[in-house]
């Protein structure tokens, strides 16, 4: 003879559900666990667990009364839970087929006038050409930077004030713009060369000297050196 299958879980919550919806009464745990194994076979081991399972899930309702707790359940309560339920259901049901529909008239109208055909394929072939194109020739402007005329009015302010800050240093009381190597020439930049406190700049000259002082290009862009 072959050995009875135990229940499971959701089949030992369904006859509890049986046994309140049957008995509309109300129940003790220690009541629940002498009438579930004889009449629904659910071993009273496992009643409470089931029991607190089902009020989790507010299938069941629980009340303490003095010293006592009580378990009930009845097919009304069931009936209008199950009601809202549906009422949501088809509620949200309706929104999304609102959405929906709200959705495809507006890809049909997006579609207007993409219609495959081959003039669109050919438009399309040709702005992708046209975008090729335009890459390439920012690529080619890129290398030209260097003569663009706001990098020169950039680097024609950076000399103002390269200028300004020798004067306001007082390092150069004859500074004038020269050529690289001259007195008087904007020093380059990374480079770092000596300045006489003398009044001249020697940038030929990397040795230190008692009348001398490193400074460079960095330096001369301090703001603290150029304020007015």
């Amino acid at each position: 003879m072959s050995r009875r299958k135990g229940l499971s879980h959701e089949e030992k919550r369904q006859k509890m559900m049986e046994l309140f919806y049957e008995r509309k009464d109300f129940f003790q745990l220690k009541e629940l666990e002498k009438i579930a194994p004889k009449e629904k076979g659910v071993i009273s081991q496992a009643v409470k667990d089931i029991v607190q399972s089902l009020v989790d899930d507010a299938m069941v309702d629980t009340d303490k009364i003095g010293t006592c707790v009580y378990f009930w359940a009845f097919p009304s309560k069931a009936l209008s839970t199950r009601k809202r339920t549906l009422d949501s259901l088809n509620s949200r049901l309706e929104d999304t087929t609102k959405r929906l529909k709200t959705s495809q008239a507006k890809l049909e109208h997006a579609m207007v006038g993409r219609e495959d055909s081959g003039d669109r394929e050919e438009i399309l072939g040709r702005l992708s050409q046209l975008e090729s194109s335009k890459d390439q020739l920012v690529k080619e402007i890129q290398k030209y930077c260097d003569c663009d005329p706001e990098v020169l009015n950039q680097r024609k302010e950076e000399t103002l004030l390269l200028q300004k800050s020798v004067r306001r240093l007082g390092l150069c009381d004859q500074y004038s713009p020269g050529q690289p190597g001259e007195v008087g020439s904007v020093l380059p930049l990374g480079s770092q060369h000596n300045v006489r406190v003398c009044g001249s700049v020697d940038v030929a000259s990397q040795g230190c000297s008692s009348c001398c002082q490193p400074l460079d290009r960095e330096h001369l862009f301090n703001k603290e050196l150029v304020q007015e």
